[in-house]
């Protein structure tokens, strides 16, 4: 620059025009000369690129500051040399027709543009861009000349994207939610009629002759309402309102015990691989309902390759973390996890099928080979246990099932346990009191009736309140209390920790349409409490009322001793 100016006042001194104007010139030349310095430190020193360039599709540089090389990758000689790098080469394909066309439409209008796109940098990384512009000129030939600034956004980008992951995740999450508190609400109910139909078909089979005209049609009732329960089973664990009693098992050693049922199941043509991770860690979880997670997986894999493929099934642990990408499955909290991995190469899905995926009834295939249960019951039982479902599928690449279960630090394993005695079922050899306490008519009659059968005294009542009343009054010992989970008013729960002062002996046998976690949440020993799961048939309460009421039980049954009180 001294150069320059030492040149300039040469010139202006051996000029005839006056000295103050040759003075005024030269500040004015050294302030222009400073202010171009500053410019170019400016430019140096921004996080993006400065451009000047022709306005043609292929983009061509006439001058870009250095920020050149941290936002392409290339040096700013590669961009405006000859025989360079168009800058138009470097947009992405899919984004240059959207770039060209909104920076035509806003020079028309006399305007400057805004633009964010997609680059491919000299690394092969995409990157996102966000640049802004106006035209400021001509070249000699008629282009316009366009200056303007671009800048890397890929951060941001990133993070929208992310968020906007989350935002569907969040929504998928809250839409399954309400979908399953209305399918649980309709199985409570629903599983209250079953209750009825199979208890009442169940005793006209015992009291019909085998050669009965009517055992056919009657046994036709019974199985039908017990596929029912098991339809029902499926919709409460999508809901989450069924819980059977959990164990830390091995996930591992449950689906090495699996494979051989797999095999038979996925057929022939499908090859299945097993790859597991060597002592990844215990689950707190139901070992059926692992198994029932990987055979409707593998029927769903089944039935997305009918000309054959492979099925592969891995685990491994996983550490969710706050930052790592694991941990925007969402809804999952940071700490230790097992990860079954469960993949095939078959039709996959589209976006809308894989939105609703999880959806109860929803379902591809045919109404004779498929419910539309088997995804939602896996839906279902994972979230109960406090873990997540990842799916990703693209047509004709398969699908991908990834599950996380939360890994827990203690290895007592359920085959630690030693075996369970069996239970047989007998009746009443001493007189047994039991306070009946269900909402529902037609549940509470049928079961005063089976136990009125097995030579029980019945106390008859029609919610907590009444039951809570009826105990207090009752002089003799109540052995028992038969009671729904959840009613109005008071809860079985409630009704049991009321009532138990005035009975310390009475056990209690809780039902309900709901999950079986009520024992979890008392801390009454298994001895004198017990769970049944409705619909449940007259074999099983039996067992149960034998199981709690031990010693005055026995083979063969006894009536009452006196009458019913209700």
């Amino acid at each position: 620059m001294s150069d320059e100016l030492s040149r300039l006042e040469w010139i202006l001194e051996n000029s005839i025009a006056p000295e103050n104007e040759v003075r005024a010139l030269l500040r004015e030349y050294e302030e222009l000369l400073v202010s171009r310095r500053r410019m170019s430190t400016l430019l140096q020193n921004l996080p993006g690129m400065a451009y000047r360039c022709r306005n043609e599709k292929k983009w061509t540089m006439e001058f870009v500051s250095q920020g050149c090389f941290a936002l392409t990758g290339y040096e700013s000689g590669h961009l405006t040399g000859e025989g360079g790098i168009a800058y138009g080469e470097l947009i992405h394909p899919e984004d240059a027709d959207y770039v060209w066309q909104t920076v035509q439409q806003c020079l028309a209008r006399n305007r400057h543009f805004e633009v964010e796109y997609r680059i491919v940098s000299a690394s092969g990384d995409i990157r996102w861009v966000w640049e802004r512009g106006v035209a400021t000129g001509q070249t000699d030939n008629g282009l316009e000349i366009i200056e303007g600034f671009i800048s890397d956004i890929t951060k941001r980008k990133k993070a929208e994207e992310k968020h906007g992951r989350l935002e569907k995740q969040l929504h998928q999450s809250r839409r399954m939610e309400a979908v399953g508190r209305l399918a649980g609400g309709i199985a409570h109910d629903f599983n209250n009629l079953l209750f009825v139909i199979l208890g009442y078909s169940e005793m006209m089979l015992q009291d019909l002759p085998e050669t009965h005209d009517m055992q056919g049609p009657v046994r036709e009732i019974y199985n039908a309402a017990d596929r029912g329960r098991d339809l029902i089973g499926q919709i409460l664990a999508f809901s989450r309102r069924q819980m059977p009693e959990m164990e830390i098992i091995d996930v591992e050693r449950v689906i090495g015990g699996i494979e051989p049922m797999l095999v038979r199941l996925i057929g022939e043509d499908i090859e299945i691989q097993v790859s597991l991770g060597a002592g990844a860690g215990y689950v707190k979880a139901h070992a059926s309902q692992i198994e029932q997670i990987l055979m409707n997986l593998a029927v769903n894999a089944r039935d997305a390759m009918p000309s054959g493929g492979r099925l592969f099934i891995a685990t491994r642990a996983a550490r969710i973390e706050k930052d790592n990408e694991e941990a925007e499955i969402g809804e999952l909290r940071p700490g230790s996890y097992l990860l079954i991995t469960v993949e095939d190469t078959g039709e996959g899905m589209d976006r809308d099928t894989l939105d609703r995926v999880f959806e109860p009834f929803f379902s591809t295939k045919s109404r004779e080979n498929g419910s539309g249960l088997g995804l939602s019951t896996v839906y279902g039982i994972v979230g109960q246990y406090g873990g997540k479902v990842r799916v990703s599928s693209q047509p004709g690449q398969g699908t991908r099932f990834l599950i996380y279960l939360p890994l827990v630090e203690t290895a007592r394993a359920s085959d630690a346990a030693g075996p369970q005695e069996e239970t047989e079922s007998r009746g009443l050899n001493a007189p047994v009191t039991v306070l009946v306490v269900e909402d529902d008519p037609s549940v509470r009659e049928l079961a005063i009736r089976i136990l009125k059968d097995q030579g029980c005294r019945v106390v008859e009542t029609r919610d907590g309140s009444d039951a809570v009343e009826k105990a207090q009054a009752l002089e003799e010992p109540l052995h028992l209390l038969l009671t729904d989970v959840v009613m109005p008013g008071l809860k079985g729960p409630e009704v049991f920790r009321r009532i138990r002062t005035r009975h310390p002996e009475m056990k209690v046998l809780y039902m309900s349409g709901y999950s079986g976690n009520v024992l979890e949440k008392t801390d009454m020993p298994r001895q004198k409490a017990a769970f049944l799961q409705k619909p449940f048939t007259i074999q099983e309460l039996r067992e149960h009322l034998a199981m709690l009421l031990g010693d005055r039980a026995h083979k063969g049954g006894q009536k009452p001793t006196g009458p019913p009180v209700t």
